[in-house]
């Protein structure tokens, strides 16, 4: 149910979830279950409109109807992220990746709510995780726009070599990504090779940074 906004029953249900405090089967009740679609389908449509306050509602509806739906978690939090409510937004991606585990799409909302509230390395891994399950996940992921995420997590986490590797993977699938070789050229800058970063600089430049010119004047000379 969850969309591709990151970068998104009927029928008789009955679903058991097996209690760890009683070790007892507990029934869901199949109203719940169905209301909580409901609601997590409208946050959805909700931030899909860009009415982030609304969505929040609606996933709070959901969970508040049954609390076993991965989709509902990430639903919130991709909510929380676009409201700058981060702490909240990584305990319900934290919560969801419990739910259900090897989700290439949760792992980059993870990676991007972690980039937020500064966990650089924490970020890298989500994405290194995502990159990794992005083959077998329920919905995959964009891989340049991962590699470009994580290069920049990488290069404010002070891995300078690490982001040069994954901004080179960006520029190999798109030639005339400015972006990707202005901030490679910070990186080489940042580990003082200058030729390698001077390069990238004026080919930036070239393709339309309007950024790197100032650095060429103080390190290209």
């Amino acid at each position: 149910m969850r969309r591709r906004y990151i970068g998104w029953m009927t029928g008789c249900i009955v679903l058991l979830a097996v209690s760890s405090s009683t070790a007892q089967d507990t029934v869901i009740d199949e109203d719940d279950y169905n209301s909580n679609q409901q609601h997590t389908s409208n946050g959805w449509d909700l931030i899909g409109q860009e009415q982030f306050e609304d969505a929040l509602s609606q996933f709070d509806l959901a969970i508040d109807s049954y609390d076993g739906n991965a989709d509902s978690f990430v639903g919130r939090a991709n909510a929380l992220l676009r409201i700058d409510r981060f702490s909240e937004a990584q305990k319900d991606i934290e919560t969801a990746l419990l739910l259900a585990p090897d989700q290439a799409d949760m792992f980059y909302l993870a990676g991007n709510i972690y980039f937020k509230m500064e966990y650089f390395e924490l970020a890298a891994r989500n994405y290194s995780s995502a990159i990794r399950a992005n083959d077998t996940s329920d919905i995959p992921v964009d891989l340049i726009n991962c590699y470009y995420n994580r290069g920049n997590a990488y290069f404010s986490a002070g891995m300078y070599r690490s982001a040069i590797n994954d901004f080179s993977r960006v520029i190999d699938a798109n030639e005339d990504s400015f972006i990707a070789y202005h901030n490679r050229a910070l990186a080489y800058k940042n580990r003082e090779e200058y030729d390698m970063a001077c390069q990238d600089f004026y080919k930036a430049q070239e393709l339309g940074s309007k950024m790197s010119q100032k650095y060429i004047d103080r390190y290209c000379p």
